[in-house]
C-alpha cells in the first residue's frame, strides 16, 4: 500500500517500477476513491512523466489498476479474457 497524498504515490510508484521485472505486475489502490484525490494525482504524473524509470501500461480495472511493463499487458488480458 503505498502513500495516499500525491507526493507520496509518485515516488512510490517511480520506487516500485525501478525494482520491477518485465512482466512484474503493480496495483495501485484508492484510484478512484475520493477520499484520497493525492493517489489520482500522484498516479496522472507518473504516467505523464516524460522520463519514468521504466514505462507502465495498465491492463485490468477492477476497483483496482493494475500495471505492467510494456509487451505484457496484452498477453495478460488474453490470459484474463
Amino acid at each position: 500500500d503505498v502513500g495516499h497524498f500525491a507526493l507520496a504515490a509518485f515516488h512510490d510508484l517511480n520506487s516500485a517500477a525501478c525494482v520491477l521485472v518485465p512482466g512484474g505486475v503493480i496495483l495501485v489502490d484508492d484510484l478512484h476513491n475520493m477520499g484520497y484525490p493525492g493517489v489520482q494525482e500522484g498516479f496522472h504524473r507518473f504516467m505523464l512523466d516524460e522520463d519514468p524509470p521504466r514505462r507502465l501500461v495498465p491492463f485490468l480495472f477492477t476497483g483496482r489498476l493494475f500495471l505492467t511493463t510494456p509487451g505484457y499487458a496484452t498477453a495478460y488480458c488474453r490470459a484474463i479474457l
